[in-house]
């Protein structure tokens, strides 16, 4: 029996000139109409090493994938000369629960399928004319998430908010060097989140730091960057003022993420939220009905993201014969 091992550099040219946005999207049409078998998120933190482990995972109806993965996240990493973000995907073969592949991905096609999330909230969500962009956190995933942003929407200016302006600044000129773009770092989210049709938040931040009072009618907000209950990066006020409350899977934002945290303080009550993202993909949730309407996604990660990257890249590098092959008869 052989098991097909990936590295990061194998799924990066897998993936290259690649769009996997439409098979994230189906995992989350497979999940709202029930052809998806979804597990619990184990999640485990190491505070004292500022460490943390997701594990999740899904199997999507007709897929000849079982997929389960580990994302892990060490943030003094870099100061030992380290990427912060570690990974590990495990596929098995769905008629026999053998294994399949091994994908040491180092986190890369957890950085792509979340930046797909991002893309597909905006998508469905935002205005289709967008004048102005935010995206507040310019690390990696913030990267991400303009990679297939501008997959989706055509835009005008872009603005890059960090808590470190430097990070902003070398985001800045990556961008320049690669996109024909207005972009522009800016320092103050006070003067900035007003002008802005569209807010993505991907930090760690603990602390809410786009506030209600520089939300104006039309905003869409993906919020991407608490995917556990002590993480928030919106007050959580602006669900108060929110037209329309969309989240990847209710049942796992009601206990962390962005939505938790308007629950906890009673600026909400749970059956306010119109519905899950694969809800409106489906159709069955309208989303968006009117310009001046406020939307907000919720975006905390679910496992059918998994499942469908991990098929899609094993497709892919099959496809371009990539890889190595582990006898383990």
């Amino acid at each position: 029996m052989k098991v097909l091992i990936l590295n990061e550099k194998d799924l990066r040219t897998a993936l290259k000139d690649s769009n996997p946005i439409d098979d994230v999207e189906q995992g989350f049409k497979k999940l709202t109409l029930n052809e998806a078998v979804l597990p619990g998120i184990i999640s485990l933190e190491i505070p004292e090493k500022k460490g943390e482990f997701h594990i999740k995972g899904a199997y999507l109806q007709g897929s000849p994938f079982v997929v389960f993965k580990s994302a892990n996240s060490y943030y003094d990493n870099p100061v030992k000369g380290l990427p912060s973000s570690s990974g590990l995907f495990f596929a098995f073969d769905s008629d026999t629960g053998f294994i399949k592949a091994l994908m040491f991905d180092n986190s890369f096609l957890t950085h792509v399928r979340t930046g797909i999330s991002g893309a597909i909230g905006t998508k469905y969500l935002s205005n289709k004319d967008l004048k102005q962009v935010l995206i507040a956190g310019c690390g990696t995933q913030g990267r991400f998430q303009w990679e297939y942003l501008k997959k989706v929407r055509s835009i005008k200016k872009l603005k890059l908010w960090d808590i470190d302006p430097k990070k902003a600044e070398e985001f800045q000129n990556e961008i320049k060097a690669k996109d024909k773009i207005d972009v522009s770092v800016v320092t103050s989210l006070k003067d900035t989140v007003p002008e802005c049709d569209c807010i993505t938040t991907v930090t760690p931040s603990k602390k809410p730091f786009i506030s209600l009072e520089w939300i104006s009618k039309g905003t869409h907000i993906n919020a991407v960057g608490a995917d556990n209950p002590d993480k928030q990066e919106l007050d959580e006020r602006i669900y108060g003022i929110a037209d329309v409350i969309i989240v990847d899977r209710k049942a796992q934002c009601v206990k962390f993420g962005e939505t938790h945290h308007a629950i906890e303080n009673n600026i909400i009550k749970e059956e306010e939220i119109d519905g899950e993202i694969g809800d409106v993909i489906a159709g069955k949730v309208c989303g968006r009905t009117s310009v001046d309407q406020i939307t907000i996604c919720d975006l905390t990660g679910v496992g059918v993201q998994d499942a469908a990257i991990a098929a899609f890249a094993i497709k892919k590098a099959t496809e371009k014969g990539l890889g190595t092959y582990a006898d383990i008869s």
